[in-house]
């Protein structure tokens, strides 16, 4: 009696588990057609639109600092491997009113070269930020 107890117990079990398993299996198509149809994002023609303009006015940004700053020929990879990912120091000076950034020494022939004369060059433009503070360059000795 207690075995047929037991197996009735187990019966019952079992098809309460196949019954969870249907109701599952019934729960994730329905979700599997409504998720299929439906992007992970959507795409605003507007945001993506200004991002591409911001990457051209970035990319057009360094290839004007490359051709202005650089007299000599430099290739644009070596250009932001050497000298926009460049490491140094930051000096506030003059209370505020003048920034003085102080990159460290390159490694390379004629880095350090090209990279003194561009901050000479950058240095005689008397380049200002939008609230007057100037902006300086200068390659540590």
């Amino acid at each position: 009696m207690v075995l047929r107890e037991r197996e009735n117990t187990l019966r019952r079990k079992k098809k309460q588990i196949f019954k969870s398993i249907e109701q599952n299996k019934i729960n994730a198509n329905r979700w599997k057609n409504e998720v299929e149809d439906t992007p992970f994002y959507e795409i605003d023609p507007e945001m993506d639109h200004i991002m591409a303009n911001f990457k051209i006015l970035h990319e057009n940004s360094l290839l004007y600092a490359k051709d202005v700053f650089f007299e000599e020929s430099i290739g644009m990879k070596m250009f932001v491997k050497q000298f926009i990912n460049h490491y140094g120091d930051l000096d506030i000076l003059d209370g505020g009113k003048r920034f003085r950034f102080k990159l460290n020494k390159f490694d390379g022939n004629g880095l350090t070269k090209r990279a003194r004369r561009a901050c000479e060059i950058f240095n005689d433009l008397e380049i200002r930020t939008a609230d007057g503070v100037l902006l300086e360059l200068v390659v540590k000795r």
